[in-house]
């Protein structure tokens, strides 16, 4: 899915982590919000070999492949490997976690886990929904993700949705995050556990039943000939699930950005 999808998933995860800790500060809030936000965004770090100048400033430097080599490819740091793990996203939630209490740590002691666990929380959470939402995807020239490294076992690829246009699914995932962010400002410790996470809960199933109810086929696998056909049914399918109107409006925001969407 697109990197808007992704980020939005996960800052939906970091709202949903930073309601839970009781008494939480604004500044512990934030930091949890960022690490949701990043944990969402993490697994395409490897898309920075597709950067224009990767290979001269990067990748001789380290004695890396060419980024379009790494991108397209199947070595262990290549796009859909080793940072599309379960292993990646635990690592790196751990070093996240570290990091953002690192001042926590050293003036006092005392909290230091719980704020460890919320920040680790988040940046998993939204690094886990990043793998899921790329295994609904097609399985392309990977072959899915490499989600059990080290294992050379890569997994999902459906192709149940195309790589973006799947505004229905943004629509859901930006309801649910902004719910989740306003519920940070309910007194209540209650409400601000519960009813995001039953909203969320809701929102996943929601999800899986607009994903169930595509009526084509996007997976593919290798380089396909029928990419821009594919790409065109997507588009197809939004205008018959969303309706002329919302699907204009969406198109319009989809042009406006100057990013995949």
């Amino acid at each position: 899915m697109d990197i808007f999808s992704h980020t939005t998933a996960g800052l939906a995860a970091g709202a949903l982590a930073a309601g839970m800790p009781r008494g939480a500060s604004f500044a512990l809030k934030l930091r949890i919000l960022i690490a949701g936000l990043l944990g969402g965004a993490f697994p395409d770090i490897d898309a920075l070999s597709l950067w224009k100048g990767f290979d001269a400033a990067i990748g001789r430097g380290l004695g890396l492949a060419p980024g379009r080599a790494i991108y397209h490819g199947k070595l262990w740091y290549s796009h859909h490997g080793f940072f599309h793990s379960i292993a990646a996203v635990a690592l790196f939630a751990c070093i996240a976690a570290l990091l953002f209490n690192t001042a926590g740590l050293i003036r006092e002691r005392r909290g230091f886990r719980g704020k460890f666990l919320a920040v680790f929380a988040a940046f998993a959470m939204g690094g886990f929904a990043h793998l899921l939402c790329d295994c609904i995807t097609p399985a392309s020239v990977w072959g899915g993700i490499r989600i059990f490294f080290p294992a050379e076992v890569y997994a999902g690829g459906w192709g149940y949705v195309w790589w973006w246009n799947n505004y229905d699914l943004f629509l859901i995932i930006s309801g649910s995050c902004i719910i989740n962010l306003l519920f940070l400002f309910v007194p209540s410790l209650s409400l601000r556990r519960i009813v995001p996470a039953v909203l969320t809960s809701a929102a996943v199933v929601l999800i899986a039943v607009q994903i169930h109810g595509r009526q084509f086929e996007y997976s593919y696998s290798g380089n396909s000939k029928r990419y821009f056909e594919l790409e065109k049914r997507s588009k197809e399918e939004q205008r018959r699930v969303l309706g002329e109107k919302i699907y204009g409006l969406m198109e319009k925001l989809d042009k406006s950005i100057n990013f995949y969407f």
